[in-house]
């Protein structure tokens, strides 16, 4: 069944304001919160150089933002939100790439500190998950060999 966005506004990738949803891209990373809720990280974008920088040829851009994807099965729609947007200096957020891969554990790692966890674990309807980003490279320039770990609260 094909599904249609609840916003449709045309992309061109050099649009640097946070959208209602993310720039078309090559190989982000993707895996379920749950039956109807998608995590998405990163991916290749077409960007144009500028003429100060370049010749105003097109590029390769590895994104760092992280979406949030609803499916609304019964509706046929989508809704995209964007936890994190494009070098958000508010976050800790690694460098951007695609081809990397996200997988979600099981638990909280053991080694991780619990201060911070068991404040927001406790309370009433908050739920933390955690997905760990391996890998992946930024087209054309460097192939990363290193691990993110993204806490997700509900």
């Amino acid at each position: 069944t094909k599904m249609k966005p609840t916003t449709d506004h045309d992309r061109d990738g050099n649009n640097d304001d946070v959208e209602d949803f993310p720039t078309p891209r090559a190989s982000p990373c993707m895996v379920a919160l749950d039956d109807h809720t998608c995590l998405v990280f990163g991916g290749a974008s077409t960007r144009i150089s500028s003429s100060d920088n370049g010749d105003g040829s097109p590029f390769l851009h590895g994104c760092n933002d992280t979406w949030v994807l609803e499916l609304d099965w019964e509706n046929h729609t989508v809704q995209w939100t964007c936890l994190i947007a494009e070098d958000d200096d508010s976050v800790i957020s690694p460098p951007g790439r695609n081809a990397a891969t996200l997988s979600k554990l099981m638990s909280r790692p053991s080694w991780m500190t619990t201060n911070d966890d068991n404040d927001d674990d406790d309370q009433v309807g908050t739920h933390s998950q955690y997905f760990l980003l391996h890998g992946g490279w930024y087209p054309f320039r460097t192939t990363y060999n290193e691990d993110y770990l993204l806490r997700v609260i509900k």
